[in-house]
């Protein structure tokens, strides 16, 4: 490969080979399931440079939403905004008690006594985190700037959970 890409620099310039050397790219990914086209080595470099870049995706995603909690109480000189940041500690627990790790059981129709509890608890600490700002917000207690950055936290911190969620269910993981 690497005597191809020199090859087209060399003919075509840098430009035209960007582009070429993008689309050889592309085409590894899209066929790194097979075997005898892709060495393995090559294979599990791709897959682990793609699970790292997820991974990091995600804990930038979180770790931006907490910031955005942070600086709704700072920016404003004013704590009780950090109350929400409460429930996102309480969304995983019915994951992490009643679904064994897994959200998978969040988009089943199965059900039993601690599934339905699950889904309960997991559903009530999400209208909580959503219902604490808007509360403070009416009781005069909290800006309304703060509650809009409340909302944006939250809805970073819920595309994050969904993120997760969605990578989970691949088998690569």
């Amino acid at each position: 490969m690497y005597h191809y890409c020199w090859s087209l620099i060399q003919t075509n310039g840098p430009f035209v080979a960007h582009f070429d050397i993008l689309y050889l790219n592309l085409m590894l990914t899209n066929v790194l399931d097979l075997p005898w086209v892709v060495p393995r080595g090559v294979r599990g470099t791709w897959m682990d440079l793609i699970i790292s870049a997820v991974l990091a995706g995600l804990a930038f995603m979180f770790s931006s939403s907490i910031l955005l909690q942070i600086l709704a109480c700072a920016l404003y000189n004013n704590w009780w905004p950090l109350l929400s940041a409460l429930m996102y500690v309480l969304v995983p627990m019915p994951c992490l008690f009643f679904g064994g790790g897994s959200t998978q059981f969040l988009t089943s129709r199965d059900g039993g006594g601690w599934i339905g509890a699950a889904k309960f608890l997991t559903g009530a600490s999400t209208v909580g985190s959503l219902a604490i700002p808007i509360i403070l917000r009416h009781a005069h207690m909290i800006d309304t700037g703060a509650m809009f950055i409340e909302f944006v936290s939250f809805f970073i911190f819920v595309c994050t959970v969904l993120c997760f969620h969605r990578v989970s269910l691949e088998d690569d993981w």
